[in-house]
């Protein structure tokens, strides 16, 4: 990488034969790190040690009617056991709640409740008039017994309570999770699909990539040969994790990259392959990804760009690089007082805030490294048959041979088309209480950002069942500039005064102490420490990740590291605005940045919204080093209410219930014109933020332990092991055997560019570059590749392991 932006993988890059000796089995990866541990190692645990909270999503279903039942649902309630010290993380451990009981902490005044199913994990409370009602759930009141591994534990009690507001009129709230339809197959006025994909085997692939890929040899090839934008692919789905990946090779990468995990929609699984993955990653260099436009886990992401077979992760298919994409979060949106939809004449009103999606939408035609130099391991075509001649006496033979490399800028010139689906209409809840209302306008509102593009054309679109979406394509036939971004915000504009429970919260960091540098333990005096990358995520719409901390050589295990940041405009960026039943996202990501970067673990936490303004400790979990995250998470500044003008009064009127429906779906209006889900009237619909498998807040718990590893979000970065950062010492000796004079001069020159690149004050950290070409390679080669006085900024050379 140019400038040391992430010196990483060189370690693998020649060693070859000198190495072989010193390697037990053959497939022992060549890349020898400067950690000595490999990170905390992590594990099952004693059952002693284990520390048991109650954990899992309480959810207030039914309407909320005053003077009558109201179901709650803790399905999802589960004891979970964690712990961690210094060099071991448990790992986690979930068990049911077989013994609970249900009790009325507080009521209104002059009111009071009962409880009936009281030992189930699905009561019903009976409350008298409108007002507030806290009720608790208590676990283990008298102990659970636990067991593992034959050793047995009594823990508890433990509680958690839950608010109802019952209430005299209501209105059903907006829905704030999006609805995709099932796209299997797609509705008829559906776009997007692919076309028709052809189906790669193994060995193909293996054979696109020459056996390998990242040596000598490119790093990706184009699963089909690339003549122009046309045959850029889009993948659609929901954005499972996402990460700034730790080790990326420095002879193809400018900066690191951001990867997102996503779950492909139906319509573009033939694109995934081999199919037996269960997801399909996405790949574009920081340096040309704005941290505002980064995936979070649990978006929705339409990404287009190459389609390719990545030959150092076992010749699998991803996009990569980008040159597309929208990011869609389930986010608030506010309406301004200028939406004046049919039938509004004064417009809304002012101050409104809703549930909406937010999509964010870059068009790059740069992307780094891989495309920029024409590198030997960077993107290119597909392999080519070439005759060439060999042996003594000199004869022909056909070989394949790299196919052409892709040059940036990326070609921008067609129409690009995606789907943003949205949150359910209002229209179609109301319905189902028995209601007839009139539509809410839906408002959409584009908002350009830098670079200057054209806008969008966007056709609203709708399915029998009532799942709508909108169709966005961006034309950019004509355009010629140097890519831009842009802003849609779309929402049912659906009012209310009390912008429906919205509330900002402020999240604060303190510090994170370090338990593992992933450095090596030196004999001697401590010569230089971790060069740490650290960046947080949490979902806050406008800046939903931040690099909160980078130093060079100064992470040493013990350190406490200050970082005293807040969102609302204290360096995080806003406030998270969020809807009752929505999480907030603490994440963070990063690494030790050296020739072979380290993952420095990561902390993901979906955090409810309780206002206890206690301070948390998180443990980092995965990669090589280990540290404690400090927290809090208090109530912000308040959303200010809305207000409304009549039209939208009357339009809030319309959808508020006056008395409690006592029919089925079944008995709803002839006049329903659409299609709606069968269920109760009274019975409110579970939102889809508590029902996400992909974290184990939400899994609903049989009988019996289950290991929380099973659900772990971020885990360990995939080897690359037909790449430089993880390729075998035999498979290294093959193919350095195997290049010609020339093939080698080109390596060699690769590396000393990249070399000579490296500014003097982080030549330092390349010791183990060195100490590794010393043993692998003659001295007067390692002399040729080595450029004048890189050698003496090495403070340290570890000896060979």
């Amino acid at each position: 990488m140019r400038g040391g932006a992430g010196r990483r993988g060189i370690l693998g890059l020649l060693v070859c034969c000198a190495l072989a000796p010193l390697v037990v089995a053959p497939t022992a990866p060549a890349v020898i790190n400067d950690d000595d541990h490999s990170g905390p190692s992590e594990g099952p645990c004693a059952l002693g040690i284990y520390d048991f909270k109650l954990e899992g999503t309480l959810v207030v279903q039914g309407i909320p009617f005053s003077g009558g039942p109201i179901k709650i649902d803790a399905t999802t309630a589960k004891l979970v056991g964690t712990h961690a010290t210094q060099v071991h993380i448990c790992d986690g451990v979930m068990y049911p709640v077989t013994q609970r009981r249900w009790s009325v902490v507080s009521t209104p005044p002059g009111q009071s409740a009962s409880i009936a199913d009281a030992s189930t994990l699905t009561p019903s409370v009976n409350v008298g008039g409108p007002g507030q009602y806290k009720v608790r759930l208590t676990a283990c009141a008298s102990g659970c017994r636990i067991t593992q591994s034959g050793k047995s534990r009594t823990i508890g009690p433990f509680t958690r309570e839950v608010t109802i507001d019952a209430v005299s009129e209501y209105a059903p709230p907006p829905e704030t999770q999006v609805l995709p339809p099932s796209l299997s197959p797609p509705p008829p006025n559906w776009q997007g699909a692919p076309g028709a994909v052809p189906t790669y085997s193994q060995a193909f692939r293996e054979s696109q990539c020459q056996g390998g890929g990242g040596f000598k040899d490119p790093q990706w090839v184009t699963a089909q040969k690339f003549n122009g934008a046309n045959d850029y692919k889009t993948v659609e789905g929901e954005v499972l994790s996402s990460h700034i990946s730790a080790a990326d090779d420095f002879l193809n990468h400018d900066s690191q990259d951001h990867n997102w995990i996503v779950k492909p929609d139906a319509p573009f699984l033939p694109l995934k392959q081999p199919a037996s993955r269960d997801e399909m990653e996405m790949e574009l260099e920081t340096n040309h990804l704005p941290r505002e436009l980064r995936p979070t886990s649990g978006d929705r992401a339409a990404t287009i760009g190459y389609w390719i077979f990545d030959c150092g992760h076992e010749f699998q298919t991803e996009i990569h690089p980008a040159v597309g994409l929208a990011v869609q979060r389930p986010r608030y949106v506010q309406v301004p007082p200028s939406f004046h939809p049919p039938g509004f004449p004064n417009g809304m009103g002012s101050n409104i805030t809703v549930p909406g999606v937010v999509t964010d939408v870059q068009f790059n035609p740069h992307s780094g490294e891989i495309t920029n130099d024409c590198s030997t391991t960077g993107l290119h075509q597909p392999p080519v048959t070439a005759t060439v001649t060999v042996g003594n006496p000199p004869h022909q033979v056909q070989v394949k041979a790299d196919g052409p490399c892709i040059r940036e800028p990326h070609p921008l010139n067609r129409r690009f088309t995606f789907n943003v689906y949205l949150p359910r209409n209002p229209q179609l809840r109301a319905r189902e209480l028995g209601l007839d209302p009139p539509a809410v306008p839906l408002y959409v509102g584009p908002q350009a950002g830098p670079g200057g593009g054209p806008g969008p054309a966007m056709e609203f679109k709708q399915d029998a069942a009532g799942h709508s979406w909108l169709q966005v394509t961006f034309d950019l036939t004509n355009y010629t500039g140097n890519g831009f971004s842009y802003r849609i915000a779309a929402a049912w504009a659906y009012p209310q005064p009390q912008n429906w429970g919205a509330k900002r919260w402020r999240v604060h960091l303190s510090n994170f102490k370090v338990y593992e540098d992933a450095e090596p333990d030196n004999p001697g005096p401590d010569i230089d420490g971790g060069d740490w990358r650290v960046y947080f995520n949490v979902n806050n719409r406008d800046r939903e990740w931040t690099r909160v901390f980078k130093c060079d050589g100064c992470v040493d295990e013990g350190d406490v590291k200050n970082l005293n940041m807040d969102t609302g405009g204290s360096g995080l960026g806003p406030d998270p605005v969020l809807f009752p039943g929505e999480s907030i996202f603490i994440h963070t990501t990063g690494y030790d940045d050296e020739v072979d970067g380290d993952d420095i673990g990561t902390v993901f936490l979906r955090m409810p919204q309780r206002n206890t303004g206690s301070d948390v400790t998180a443990y980092s979990q995965g990669g090589a080093g280990i540290y404690h995250l400090n927290f809090s998470i208090r109530q912000g500044a308040a959303v200010p209410g809305a207000t409304l003008t009549s039209e939208a009064t009357q339009l809030l009127s319309a959808y508020t219930l006056r008395a409690r429906p006592q029919c089925l779906n079944a008995q709803v209006k002839a006049a329903t014109t659409r299609p709606v889900v069968a269920r109760p009237c009274g019975a409110e619909a579970r939102d889809p933020s508590t029902a996400q498998d992909w974290h184990p807040d939400n899994v609903v718990l049989g009988t019996g332990r289950v290991r929380t590893r099973s659900f772990e979000l971020f885990h360990n970065t995939e080897l690359e092991r037909h790449a430089i950062q993880g390729i075998s010492v035999a498979e290294t000796r093959r193919l350095y055997n195997s290049m010609t004079t020339a093939e080698r001069n080109r390596l060699f020159a690769e590396m000393r560019d990249e070399l000579r690149a490296v500014p003097l004050r982080l030549r330092g950290d390349y010791d183990e570059l060195v100490a590794t070409l010393d043993q692998a390679l003659p001295a007067a080669a390692v002399r040729r590749l080595l450029p004048p006085g890189f050698r003496g900024a090495i403070r340290f050379l570890p000896p060979f392991r």
